[in-house]
């Protein structure tokens, strides 16, 4: 497809250089666009690095609406609000997916107004996912136990605005999917409104987070008291056995049979063994004048009568 240009000299942006006036020749809208792609990679390495927009890809959480918002305000930050030409070529270059195929479709008349271009984009994509779906999602959102309230405001907020819901409806879909304790609260505060809503929300959170201390709080003071306790137990175990005359303090005994530390010589095990083996010996001996075992004559007891 190709369309008849003129182009007045002046300094492009893909090379700075001039360029001398074109009358009346056919240029490839292909060319056209690539060329313009250029220009806006390089204006973006320029002094507008940090004004850009992500990428539309027309899938169901996506919000065409929203997005061309945002490209209308780059478009006019940009200066290309009068330039048909460069504004179709960054609106294909921030497009991907399905909406690119669809780009890809327009004819020429289409791509080259771009009041027409964004009033088609918004039909299009507004009306390519079913309504239905669209309203389960919002019925189904709830705030997740680990989500910020402030990341769960705004995503309702922008579902609600995507179906153009009224200010009753976008309250009563807030107030649903908010954490038990954050709903029972925000539904004594009987609001009458969004706002009111979200302030009531803010509010109980804010007092929740002074009033609970958190998980890992709560643990770490249990553990700390805990620790606490133990020495606590350890000290008064201590102080218990250097005041109990009772408690043998083995640890410095030595005994005199083995020559063992841990035990005297009346609690050792050798000397105990050594002594019941005497007493076997003593009671295999016999007496030849009274013929009794136990003992042996010079011990009898019949001498001592004598």
């Amino acid at each position: 497809m190709t369309h008849n240009y003129e182009l007045r000299s002046k300094k492009m942006a893909t090379g700075g250089k001039e360029t001398s006036e074109i009358a009346g020749e056919n240029i490839n809208m292909e060319e056209l666009i690539n060329g313009l792609s250029q220009a806006l990679r390089k204006s973006s390495s320029g002094g507008n690095a940090n004004i850009s927009i992500e990428t539309f890809r027309g899938n169901p959480e996506d919000d065409a609406n929203k997005w061309l918002e945002k490209f209308e305000a780059w478009v006019a930050f940009n200066g290309w609000t009068n330039e048909p030409e460069k504004v179709a070529s960054a609106l294909r270059l921030k497009l991907d997916g399905a909406a690119l195929s669809w780009f890809r479709g327009l004819s020429s008349a289409i791509v080259g107004n771009t009041a027409t271009l964004f009033d088609k984009f918004r039909h299009y994509f507004n009306t390519l996912h079913p309504t239905w779906m669209l309203e389960q999602q919002l019925y189904d959102r709830t705030m997740g136990s680990e989500e910020n309230l402030e990341s769960y405001i705004t995503d309702v907020e922008a579902r609600c605005q995507r179906l153009n819901k009224a200010e009753q409806e976008k309250t009563t879909a807030f107030i649903r999917g908010l954490n038990p304790s954050l709903r029972m609260f925000v539904i004594q505060k009987n609001p009458g409104s969004f706002r009111e809503a979200v302030q009531s929300a803010r509010l109980a959170k804010e007092s929740m987070t002074m009033s609970n201390p958190t998980q890992t709080e709560v643990m770490r003071s249990i553990e700390q008291q805990g620790k606490a306790i133990a020495d606590l137990t350890t000290v008064l175990c201590q102080m218990k056995d250097r005041n109990d005359p009772s408690v043998k303090r083995t640890r410095d005994v030595k005994c005199q049979l083995c020559s063992k530390n841990g035990h005297e010589a009346q609690e050792c095990r050798q000397f105990s063994v050594s002594r019941r083996e005497d007493n076997n010996r003593d009671r295999n001996k016999q007496c030849f004048k009274c013929l009794t075992y136990g003992h042996i004559a010079r011990n009898c007891p019949g001498n001592q009568g004598k």
